[in-house]
């Protein structure tokens, strides 16, 4: 996969690891930037570093995360990579939470792995119950509050900064004009008298 929306999380805070087939790309990538958004480290396979080991890159990201974030679709319930990170995570004993993308059967041993863990379907909910649930529930699995990036106030705020210098500039400027003026008005010979024009 080339490339992704977000740059993958390196660091030693707790953070998520993605779990998702590459042909749902489009529908998780959406789901990234939301999680990143809310102040949350985002972990998925763009984070490999090109001559490391893909496997014992999977498994080192998989040991340190702080939760796995399997993104549940006919694609990825399908996919040897999708369950090989699922298995190993759940022989670590990794925090689990399944978020079903669309209706989906589950194979037997898929469905008897993934009963007792926390699932949100986000086909059963409307946008914003979805939002919200997802945002708590990775909240609570990660024993942390979301920290939302406020794009309004940043929007806000670049245009603000842009305007403060132009402005600034042409205060200083109007005031040298006005200073310089008002010095040449000065040197001229002082007036004695008032002429009274006729009209």
């Amino acid at each position: 996969m080339a490339g992704g929306p977000i740059a993958p999380y390196q660091g030693d805070e707790p953070y998520i690891f993605v779990s998702y087939s590459h042909e749902d790309s489009s529908d998780v990538h959406a789901e990234l930037v939301h999680l990143r958004e809310n102040g949350f480290n985002v972990w998925y396979d763009e984070g490999i570093s090109p001559g490391f080991a893909w496997r014992d890159e999977l498994a080192h990201a998989i040991d340190r995360s702080s939760l796995f974030l399997f993104f549940v679709t006919n694609h990825s319930i399908n996919s040897d990579n999708c369950l090989k990170e699922l298995n190993y995570a759940l022989s670590r004993n990794r925090p689990l939470l399944a978020v079903h993308l669309e209706p989906t059967d589950l194979p037997p041993g898929l469905a008897l792995s993934l009963s007792d863990r926390q699932a949100i379907f986000h086909h059963e909910l409307s946008s914003s119950a979805y939002t919200q649930k997802i945002t708590d529930a990775v909240a609570k699995l990660l024993d942390t509050d979301p920290k939302p990036v406020s794009r309004g106030k940043r929007a806000w705020r670049r245009p603000t900064a842009k305007l403060i210098t132009p402005i600034a500039v042409l205060v200083v400027v109007a005031a040298i004009i006005t200073g310089v003026m008002f010095l040449d008005d000065s040197t001229e010979a002082p007036i004695d008298s008032i002429a009274v024009l006729p009209f």
